[in-house]
Parts: C-alpha cells; sequence; structure tokens
C-alpha cells in the first residue's frame, strides 16, 4: 500500500495503529531490503508483481 501511493497517515487510519508505528514499520522495511526511499519500494513491488503473474 505504501509503494502504491497512500500516505503513513493513510495506513495509519486504514490499519488501526499510529503514524509512529507506521514510521517504524516502514523504517524496518526499508533496512531489511536495503531500500533508500519509496521509489526503491515501488520499483520492488513492480518487479515482485511481474514475477508472480499479477
Amino acid at each position: 500500500m505504501a509503494a502504491r501511493g497512500l500516505r503513513n497517515a493513510e495506513l495509519a487510519e486504514h490499519f488501526g495503529i499510529s503514524v509512529r508505528t507506521v514510521e517504524g514499520h516502514l523504517y524496518q522495511i526499508h533496512v531489511k531490503l536495503g531500500l533508500r526511499n519509496r521509489k526503491e519500494l515501488k520499483a520492488l513491488v513492480e518487479i515482485e508483481e511481474r514475477g508472480s503473474g499479477k
């Protein structure tokens, strides 16, 4: 959802968590995947979706 352009506040509202929690989760995702920003996250998601035939 973040890779598709939803803002942190929108993610927080959707999942019923705080914006700070969203930020923390996104930070951990970026660290574990070696990403620098949402643009790289979006590119990775697009590659994965192409590979799975979605």
